[in-house]
């Protein structure tokens, strides 16, 4: 798939493309799309697809550089970066539920980033404090597990082939919850 061209077009167009697209194209815009454009209209249209699986979002989150924001209060951050932190709180709000499926056909590209995050809110934690974005643990540690394609033959097609749910914290709070279990 060649890349799209984002220079031109308001955000109505660049949606309008989008919408156009294959969900391997939807998939591929997710992790490359310009956040400097129209992240809360394209972006955000995209990351609600049923076709974005786990390390898409991720992805596409790192894209929006999250450190920048993370430590801010949200009345700190600047007009114009406010719709680029609404599309990263929706990201995270949804890895979180894990709307977002991991796939079992890749190994993970955001794995790095994912890691240090991982290790910064481990410190916080010690520190007791805590970012804007706290991305739960046991959904995306899944992610760090996951070994990849079983295959050698080049790289894996990036249309979403979502295998399995990650349980949310809800769906995990239920279960500790439930009546008859200890606590």
């Amino acid at each position: 798939m060649t890349a799209m061209d984002w220079t031109s077009g308001d955000a109505g167009t660049h949606l309008a493309r989008v919408r156009r697209l294959t969900e391997r194209g939807i998939v591929e815009t997710a992790r490359n799309y310009d956040w400097d454009k129209y992240p809360e209209t394209v972006l955000g249209w995209i990351m609600a697809q049923k076709c974005v699986d786990l390390d898409t979002a991720l992805a596409a989150f790192y894209g929006g550089c999250p450190e920048r924001f993370n430590y801010l209060h949200k009345r700190e951050v600047p007009p114009e970066f406010q719709s680029t932190c609404r599309v990263l709180d929706n990201i995270c709000l949804r890895v979180n539920s894990g709307f977002y499926l991991l796939r079992d056909d890749r190994a993970p590209v955001a794995a790095d980033r994912l890691e240090k995050w991982l290790a910064v809110q481990k410190i916080d934690r010690r520190e007791n404090s805590s970012g804007r974005w706290v991305l739960d643990e046991a959904i995306v540690s899944q992610l760090l597990a996951h070994p990849g394609p079983k295959t050698e033959s080049g790289p894996a097609d990036p249309s979403p082939k979502p295998q399995r749910r990650a349980p949310g914290a809800l769906t995990r709070l239920a279960g500790v919850l439930r009546p008859g279990r200890a606590r």
